[in-house]
């Protein structure tokens, strides 16, 4: 009889570390909470950023209170079309990373939703790449800011979104090679 006892408790005892486990993996697996940023005000997270070994969560709410930034611009496509031409709101890339403890040199990847990226230099975060005018045609360098798009003609649920590297000021046309949509992750890389 205690032999039968002894294996009902080993056994409620299995089942019971089987739970904790369980628990634990779907808490540290499956949150949105990183656990490290001190970033996330609630909300769905839209983008994360890795950093060393750190992982920071963002939300809408949390974007919003970094930086609010609006201005007009567009892209050439690789065919030469003109395209996307509207009002984007976000937070200007050089303000984002400033969030950071950034050392001199380092570039960023960016990555879509459906794994695309681009890797960006210092030049082209500080708005430092060749720009065209409407027509299609090279209108020089620079007087951009590469932004962190949230809002597209003040629409926050835009079908490139809900997040976006855009280029933008005054309404000049950059390459679409810049352009990200669906943005949902950056990685901060040091050089």
């Amino acid at each position: 009889m205690a032999k039968n006892m002894d294996k009902i408790v080993g056994g409620i005892f299995v089942v019971a570390i089987l739970v904790a486990v369980g628990v634990f993996a779907y808490y540290n697996l499956y949150s949105n909470h990183s656990g490290n940023s001190g970033k996330e005000t609630g909300g769905e997270v839209l983008l994360t950023v890795y950093y060393g070994d750190e992982r920071y969560n963002y939300t809408l709410s949390d974007l919003k209170k970094i930086d609010e930034f609006t201005g007009t611009g567009g892209y050439k496509t690789s065919h030469g079309d003109i395209k996307g031409v509207k009002s984007y709101t976000g937070v200007r890339m050089i303000k984002f990373l400033d969030e950071f403890n950034l050392p001199g040199e380092y570039e960023i990847q960016v990555i879509a939703s459906d794994n695309y990226s681009v890797n960006y230099t210092m030049d082209e975060i500080l708005g430092n790449v060749t720009t065209y005018d409407t027509s299609g045609n090279e209108s020089g360098a620079g007087g951009v800011t590469m932004l962190l798009a949230y809002a597209e003609d003040g629409e926050y649920n835009f079908d490139d979104g809900p997040l976006r590297i855009a280029y933008v000021d005054d309404g000049k046309i950059t390459s679409s090679r810049l352009w990200v949509k669906q943005v949902v992750e950056i990685k901060i890389i040091e050089i």
